[in-house]
């Protein structure tokens, strides 16, 4: 069986593979930060159209990295996109006070969750097209169509990672829990900025456009590592596969091209890497690249979940392939079972 590159490096010791600085806490704000309520910090409305739209989008942005998309649809959908507290500049909610933080209970994200539910419910054309995009964007929606099927009309999943990297296959939600708070948690405790920026998706992975991804590359690193950490902690102590069977509403997932390889990981990896298959060349055959949701459509119910591939593109499809994006989804939405008010509208203009 194949293993999981994001696991084997997760599971690598920190002392190999991250720079730390026992001086940084990254588990709680710096002194004499502001913060204000969990949840989202601003909802983006955009549109006349007749079809309601949520847009999430990948970690750690806010509403405007959908802002090209929006303005280019307009006339087709309403949209809701979202800035989850402490993105773009907002202010992050205070961390949990506890001795024990085991990140199960989710402070930060149940709170997102319940103003994503509020958010849909005001809008007189729900349900909705929730889309959500790369790391914990497209969580986030398939939590929302598992747990609220009267809400969710179909998803679409961005780029996404699918669930927590916590290995290949499933993970006890117990074990899931020690993991993090044994080993994630320490983990991230003392990283540097520098090692953080050097870690992260780059501007070239971020977007095939050196401006735009430079831009993006440059939001990403603004945000606070501690804000950034504790999202993606909570995010860890979870994971899709359980919630799929509830999801009652078609899933696509638009794919990109892979934005791991084996050759770009630091030497003290590739060591580590050679260490347990024996050679570099060996480890390439037997670690799997991405394809989360190629993995997740496998294990669903056959038709559930549609893979999509999108070419020549970046982790924001949606900025480098404009015209094959808006197709994609315009094209998932024209296939979805018609609604009530739909169906009824033809027979009253008839009367």
């Amino acid at each position: 069986m194949l293993a999981s590159l994001s696991s084997l490096c997760l599971a690598l010791p920190p002392s190999l593979t991250i720079a730390q600085d026992g001086a940084l806490d990254r588990l709680h704000h710096p002194p004499g930060t502001v913060t204000g309520r969990a949840g989202i910090a601003h909802v983006e409305r955009r549109g006349t159209g007749p079809v309601l739209l949520v847009l999430i989008a990948g970690a750690p942005y806010g509403w405007r990295a959908w802002e090209g998309f929006m303005t280019r649809n307009a006339a087709r959908y309403t949209m809701l996109a979202i800035t989850p507290a402490g993105y773009d500049g907002t202010p992050p909610p205070p961390m949990p006070e506890t001795e024990q933080e085991d990140y199960v209970e989710r402070a930060w994200t149940e709170p997102l969750m319940a103003d994503l539910v509020a958010a849909i419910e005001k809008e007189k054309l729900a349900p909705a097209v929730i889309v959500g995009h790369h790391l914990m964007g497209d969580y986030y929606a398939v939590r929302l169509a598992a747990e609220h099927p009267e809400l969710v009309r179909g998803v679409v999943s961005v780029a996404g990672q699918g669930t927590s990297p916590l290995g290949q296959e499933p993970v006890d939600p117990e074990k899931r829990a020690a993991i993090v708070r044994g080993s994630r948690a320490p983990f991230y405790r003392s990283v540097t900025q520098e090692t953080w920026n050097a870690g992260t998706f780059t501007a070239a992975k971020l977007s095939k456009d050196g401006a735009r991804g430079t831009a993006l590359y440059a939001a990403e690193v603004a945000v606070p590592i501690e804000t950034q950490v504790r999202y993606f902690l909570e995010y860890m102590t979870d994971e899709l596969e359980s919630r799929i069977p509830f999801v009652q509403v078609p899933v696509l997932a638009l794919t990109v091209p892979s934005t791991f390889s084996l050759d770009d990981l630091s030497q003290s990896m590739r060591d580590q890497l050679i260490q347990r298959f024996g050679s570099l060349e060996e480890a390439k055959k037997q670690v799997r690249m991405g394809e989360p949701w190629g993995i997740l459509a496998g294990r669903a119910e056959p038709g559930s979940v549609r893979v999509q591939a999108m070419e020549d593109t970046g982790i924001f499809a949606m900025d480098d392939v404009p015209e094959a994006f808006d197709r994609a989804v315009q094209d998932f939405v024209a296939s979805l079972p018609v609604r009530a008010s739909e169906a009824a509208a033809p027979a009253k203009k008839s009367e």
